[in-house]
């Protein structure tokens, strides 16, 4: 429970499969309550998106630090999806006009699309990347883990890089 709130350690592929599984489903309960059967009071809806967000964070800094990374470069991913965003509308609106951007045209639906497409790559990449398989400066690799090797292995693979 403590790796969910804490950004140390790391987290193989398939712990951060399964927190993504997990906040997936609160998420959508969050929505089902607040768009259908019930509404939900702004200040819990708030305290849920800013817990879901949180965890998010701490397993994406987790499974970097297991691929190598610092969590550091969630800060650059940030300021690039920015980056994007803007450079996409400001690009919309230059060729489209005004008109692009509003949520009731055609063209709106394209742009989110879009603007989406880094957020699904970096998914991806932190879905399908092998973690580091050996001890790095965050901490020794995930147990159980297929990109983990086994410390006699160690030795030969070192080895084995030298010659």
């Amino acid at each position: 429970m403590r790796q969910l709130f804490i950004p140390q350690g790391r987290a193989g592929r398939s712990e951060l499969l399964v927190v993504a599984g997990v906040l997936l489903a609160v998420q959508l309960a969050v929505a089902a309550l607040d768009f259908g059967m019930a509404q939900v009071p702004q200040a819990l809806g708030l305290l849920a998106n800013g817990l879901i967000g949180w965890i998010g964070l701490v397993a994406t800094a987790r499974r970097l630090h297991d691929m190598g990374y610092s969590a550091w470069w969630i800060l650059a991913g940030m300021g690039a999806l920015c980056i994007w965003s803007v450079g996409v509308a400001v690009l919309a609106v230059m060729i489209f006009g005004m008109e692009a951007i509003r949520p009731e045209q055609s063209t709106y639906a394209v742009l989110l699309g879009l603007l989406v497409l880094p957020l699904l790559g970096g998914t991806l990449w932190l879905h399908l990347s092998a973690g580091d398989p050996l001890p790095n400066r965050h901490g020794l690799p995930m147990a159980g883990s297929p990109d983990a090797r086994p410390a006699a292995a160690e030795g030969a693979a070192s080895d084995l890089k030298l010659s």
